[in-house]
This record gives C-alpha cells, structure tokens and sequence, in this order.
C-alpha cells in the first residue's frame, strides 16, 4: 500500500449553501466527486459513514462500489479524471442533529483515491 501525498480531488455537496450542510429530513442529497487516479485499478470501492460521539457508524444502504453505475466505469487509469455521483436518500426518521460526514475511497491494491469530511446537520 502506498501513502498518496498530493491527491487531486474536489467534492460538492448539493443542497449545500453553508457549513454545515443543511440537509433535509424526507429529501436526497447528492455527492459529486471529481478525483484523479494515483494508480491503475481493477476495481474502486468506498466507505461512507458518519461520526458521531467520536464513534464512525456507516450509512445504511450504501452501495460501496464505486464502479457500480455512478459515473465511473472499471478499470481505471493512472492519471485520468473522474466524477463519481452518489445520491443518499435522507429518512424521515433521521433524527436532528449535525454531525461529520466521512466519504472516502480506495483502490485494488488499498490506495487512497480520496477521503473526504463534511460537516453536515439534518433538519426539517
């Protein structure tokens, strides 16, 4: 496994017009990742989650491949830019409060692609 120093990557939030990010009990949100690839890869797969209390708890129902029809097809090549498009549905049971969420991902060989935290609230 490899340390990536200096990796390429942007993420937006949508809706999101201030940190934290309100998000919307009974609504999606959108994450848009633009990265680039520090190494050729077979596969890309992802963690998403959020910490709470110090605690990291993934978010249900998250899909973990990265090549699974969200803008990124497999195999993926060294220093070629991409943007992977994940949607999470926002339950109405969620309840309000703001936390910190985690959204990273790896190649076949355990390098870093990128690894993200944002700082969101869940609201009404």
């Amino acid at each position: 496994m490899k340390q990536q120093k200096h990796l390429k990557q942007e993420i937006i939030v949508t809706p999101c017009a201030s940190l934290p990010c309100p998000l919307k009990r009974g609504t999606n949100a959108t994450l848009s990742v633009k990265f680039e690839i520090p190494e050729d890869s077979e596969k890309l797969m992802a963690k998403m989650g959020i910490i709470v209390g110090g605690l990291r708890l993934s978010v249900p129902k998250f899909d973990a491949n990265l090549c699974g029809g969200y803008g990124v097809t497999c195999p993926v090549t060294k220093g070629t830019h991409y943007r992977y498009n994940y949607t999470i549905a926002i339950g109405d049971d969620y309840p309000i409060f703001t936390t910190t969420l985690r959204l990273m991902a790896k190649d076949d060989q355990q390098n870093m692609v990128f690894c993200f935290k944002v700082p969101i609230s869940f609201v009404d």
